[in-house]
């Protein structure tokens, strides 16, 4: 029983936190480089225009994806964890039967 747990753990909960976590990094360092290039193509002279809604847009967009991986790990930890404590703890006796599938 511990086998299938832990493929689980790692399918549904760990790969996917690490990937969103790794990917989510990487587009705000891509982020923050693009503005540092943004700003030595403007040079000196000031802003032009729309660089404070462009600069807004990339801020949006770095706070969604931290909300992402925020939400991801706030409904995901739930079930690892029952699902840890079950292989664990062998609860599995405490869980109420399915009503569409015969008992083993």
């Amino acid at each position: 029983m511990a086998a299938p747990t832990l493929l689980y753990f790692l399918f549904i909960f760990l790969i996917p936190l690490i990937s969103l976590m790794f990917l989510n990094e990487r587009l705000i360092v891509e982020l923050r480089r693009t503005r540092k290039r943004r700003a030595r193509m403007r040079g000196g002279g000031g802003r032009r225009l729309g660089g404070a809604d462009s600069a807004r847009s990339e801020e949006d967009i770095t706070l969604m994806l931290i909300v992402v991986v925020i939400v991801f790990v706030v409904t995901q930890t739930p079930a690892a964890v029952t699902q840890m404590c079950v292989s664990i703890l062998d609860l599995s006796r405490l869980v109420c039967p399915s009503p569409f599938f015969p008992a083993d």
